[in-house]
């Protein structure tokens, strides 16, 4: 019996880098270098550093991506901008956009930005997407190879891992407020503090978010939690959040406060942005 040909099944997996408390991003057999690319002011080129960590050679393609990010952090692409987004691929030149690489090889994607002269003030936002491209699955002829023979199809599953990264492009002037809102701590083992993040204006921002418990009366502030790069796009007014946080044995969380602040985190100088307070009984 002549069965044909293999029938290849791939998982694709993928890292979305939206916020992220490192400095590359790694997945499957390749490292990608920075996390996020933006153009501000007179900004014109970028790059990025794309290296294959796998122990074969490879070859990698490069394409950008409409990513959205939902009010809890979901990322899922899409194809058509909603009223608050820009997207910013019309805006860039890169290349290469596919490379082989030997193993440890690495590669240089060059990015260069195009304003047209009646570019409109707005934040533009597209992610850009690398990843493997798998081996052709081979043709399989059962009666010239009978040892391959079987009572059906055969199944060579391979995971596709993908990281894509956002290239933002900030042109005009574009203020932007944050607000830190519904703060509750819920108990558990470990206790979690829910909030909502709200955002007003034309851009996003990267910012850090520290929990802190005062005491009554002041004194001390303890941290309880830290997160890097929380962001909200300019597809969102808000974001949730709930995280759990790290108590200390000599921390009783009752009276006192906890205290949430979000901190700009895409400039060298640290800029408050948001504070909020939640009184504990």
């Amino acid at each position: 019996m002549k069965i044909g040909r293999i029938i290849l099944f791939a998982i694709v997996l993928s890292i979305l880098v939206f916020g992220n408390s490192k400095s590359h991003a790694a997945e499957g057999d390749m490292t990608v270098t920075p996390t996020r690319i933006i153009f501000e002011d007179r900004d014109r080129s970028s790059q990025v550093l794309l290296v294959n960590r796998g122990e074969t050679r490879a070859t990698f393609r490069i394409e950008f991506v409409q990513m959205r990010m939902d009010e809890d952090g979901v990322m899922a692409e899409v194809s058509e901008p909603n009223e608050r987004e820009l997207f910013a691929d019309p805006l860039i030149r890169y290349s290469p956009r596919q490379v082989t690489l030997e193993p440890g090889a690495s590669q240089t994607i060059r990015l260069a930005l195009r304003k047209p002269a009646d570019l409109a003030a707005g934040e533009y936002r597209s992610h850009l997407l690398f990843y493997a491209i798998p081996p052709d699955a081979p043709d399989v002829d059962v009666e010239a190879n009978p040892e391959q023979a079987g009572e059906g199809f055969k199944v060579d599953i391979r995971a596709i891992f993908r990281i894509s990264i956002p290239v933002i492009v900030r042109h005009g002037d574009l203020p932007v407020q944050f607000e830190i809102a519904d703060l509750a701590l819920h108990p558990g083992n470990p206790p979690e503090l829910a909030l909502t993040m709200k955002r007003t204006g034309r851009r996003s921002v990267y910012g850090d978010i520290h929990v802190h418990y005062e005491p009554v009366g002041g004194g001390e502030r303890r941290l309880l939690r830290y997160l890097k790069d929380f962001v909200i796009y300019t597809s969102n007014d808000i974001r949730r959040l709930r995280t759990p946080l790290d108590v200390p044995e000599d921390v009783r969380l009752a009276g006192g406060s906890l205290i949430v602040s979000y901190s700009r985190s895409d400039t060298e100088q640290a800029e408050l942005l948001a504070e909020a307070r939640l009184p504990l009984p």
